[in-house]
């Protein structure tokens, strides 16, 4: 939505509204209404599909029966999710990973600003490129790391070229140094995200995946809350959002070593 959000932000005052709130009005009101249409629209199994084959719903049946009967850690109680090592390695690694992007995104726009001089608008348009290019880079790494069958390198490697991006993007005040950073460090975190998410599979199984991967999420989204108001706290000590970015670099490299250290553990127990 960064392609509309300078738009949105210059009809300050039409029909009464600053520019703000066109933009949370039009960018907001969307998926309030699409969260009403999937509840009452999107089916319940593959069963009640109206756009699958016979012979494709019971293929994803089995798929799903077989899913839920093939070992692993089977504990269907959240409780005992939360005395999993590693959904707490998860957790802590989610929580770094959102706290981070989170802080970067909510001051991207005056970040971008200053080192470019750039419109409101022209910045919407910077943020919603590097966006898409991140959407390919997140199919891309999904599929090479399907093909190899490897998901710890993948999230770790990306995870220290974001602490890079972030290093750069703090340090550099050149608009040609410091943008392509940011801009690589927003297309590793969207590029890591398929193989991040394809690892709770590994260990959990069946409903213990739903358990876990809910108290992981549950921990991590705090990231969300804590990074833009960490960001705000790193300006006040710094100067500016820009050396705020800076102390970022330490949440994405904890990320990082979180993963190494589950790697390790994986191959110990392999």
């Amino acid at each position: 939505m960064g392609l509309l959000a300078g738009t949105l932000l210059n009809l300050q005052g039409r029909l009464g509204l600053a520019g703000w709130q066109w933009l949370f009005l039009v960018e907001g009101l969307p998926p309030i209404v699409l969260g009403f249409v999937f509840l009452f629209c999107l089916p319940d199994t593959p069963a009640h599909a109206p756009w699958l084959s016979r012979d494709e719903q019971d293929w994803l049946i089995g798929r799903i029966r077989e899913d839920a009967a093939s070992g692993g850690h089977h504990s269907e109680s959240f409780g005992r999710a939360l005395l999993d090592v590693r959904v707490w390695q998860l957790a802590l690694l989610t929580l770094c990973m959102l706290g981070s992007i989170y802080a970067y995104t909510f001051s991207a726009p005056a970040i971008l600003t200053k080192l470019t001089g750039f419109s409101v608008t022209n910045v919407g348009f910077l943020i919603a490129s590097m966006n898409l290019i991140g959407a390919a880079g997140m199919i891309l790494t999904a599929v090479h790391s399907d093909r190899v069958g490897e998901r710890y390198w993948h999230v770790i490697i990306l995870f220290l070229v974001m602490t890079c991006g972030y290093l750069v993007g703090g340090l550099s005040s050149l608009p040609w140094i410091a943008v392509p950073a940011l801009a690589v460090m927003v297309i590793s975190h969207s590029s890591l995200q398929g193989p991040l998410l394809s690892i709770p599979a590994i260990f959990f199984k069946g409903r213990s995946a739903a358990s876990g991967i809910a108290a992981m999420n549950m921990i991590g989204i705090l990231g969300g809350f804590i990074g833009p108001y960490w960001m705000g706290v790193a300006k006040d000590l710094t100067g500016n959002y820009q050396r705020g970015l800076l102390t970022l670099t330490v949440p994405t490299f904890v990320a990082a070593a979180t993963m190494f250290v589950m790697w390790r553990s994986s191959r110990k127990q392999s």
